[in-house]
């Protein structure tokens, strides 16, 4: 089945608001699973963030990672 950009708009506008919120959200996790090949550099930073992501090996738990954010003592 090929559907044309002038069928999808068209869906689009007969979408409630509620309904086009989460098209937006749905189409910004596609944006991030398929980056444009014409998409900004990223800065040096986020390139970094973004080759660790995932990444992060540690014996603690979420909770006592939280703990510690939070300036807690045991």
């Amino acid at each position: 089945m090929t559907t044309t950009q002038a069928q999808i708009v068209e869906m689009l506008e007969q979408l409630p608001d509620s309904a086009l919120d989460e098209v937006k959200s749905f189409l910004a996790t596609l944006q991030n699973r398929y980056p444009a090949e014409h998409a900004p550099k990223l800065s040096e930073g986020m390139a970094y963030i973004e080759q660790v992501r995932g990444k992060m090996q540690c014996d603690m738990t979420t909770d006592e990672i939280m703990a510690l954010t939070r300036g807690e003592d045991d």
